[in-house]
């Protein structure tokens, strides 16, 4: 970690800071302690503020891996401030390693606390979800009960309805198989009687028979007797 400090010559205008690092290195620029917005120019070596410092602000640079050099004459020639044609330079500061501590401290400090706030809201925020979840677990516990009590009492209408239909489809097959038998026996009756009938009807027949043959025998007797009737007559 690398921290480079100085005040602002006052100067309103945007301007360039130009000093030593690797192309890969990340800066911090603070002013006032608050973070500015800049832009990185790694062909010459130059940070451009996107801020313009207010008069005697203090500009702090920090750089996480930034090269050191060994003397601090040779660092304090390589801190340069461009303004429009004038260069001003700016004598580097050599930071203690408590107030380097104290600097992190004061930098980490508002993150810390907003971070701790959000964890807290962030906590609150699952308590709430904890227990509306809780209360949706119990909800779809109670409408699964009332589910499967619905469920039990729907079979059981079914299963007497089932009841009561095969109850009936046996009575009503049971009657309608004693009119089929009672269908079957009058049809029956009736067969035999018509049997019957047919079997008086031939007797009836061979009866008239016999009867036109005795009368056609006694009129052939009487057509005999009138002949000889007839014939003693006229002798």
């Amino acid at each position: 970690m690398k921290t480079i400090t100085y005040t602002s010559d006052g100067v309103q205008l945007l301007y360039p800071i130009g000093f030593v690092y690797n192309t890969q290195d990340v800066f911090t620029v603070y002013v006032d302690d608050s973070l500015v917005p800049f832009e990185k120019i790694d062909h010459n070596h130059t940070i451009r503020l996107l801020e313009a410092p207010a008069l005697s602000s203090r500009i702090k640079i920090v750089c996480a891996a930034c090269l050191s050099k060994a003397g601090d004459e040779e660092e304090q020639a390589n801190f340069k401030l461009h303004h429009k044609q004038q260069f001003v330079q700016q004598p580097s500061t050599t930071i203690p390693i408590d107030q380097l501590k104290q600097s992190i401290l004061s930098d980490i400090e508002p993150i810390l606390k907003d971070f701790k706030t959000s964890s807290i809201e962030l906590l609150a925020q699952m308590d709430k979800l904890y227990t509306k979840t809780m209360q949706s677990v119990e909800s779809c516990q109670k409408l699964k009960a009332e589910i499967f009590h619905e469920m039990s009492s729907f079979r059981q209408s079914i299963h007497q309805l089932i009841q009561e239909g095969v109850g009936k489809l046996q009575y009503d097959a049971s009657r309608i198989e004693g009119v089929a038998n009672h269908a079957v026996n009058v049809a029956n009756q009736r067969w035999g009687e018509v049997n019957s009938l047919q079997q008086s009807v031939h007797s009836l027949q061979s009866e008239v028979t016999s009867l036109k043959g005795q009368i056609n025998s006694l009129s052939n007797s009487l057509n005999r007797l009138e002949s000889r009737s007839f014939g003693g007559s006229s002798k």
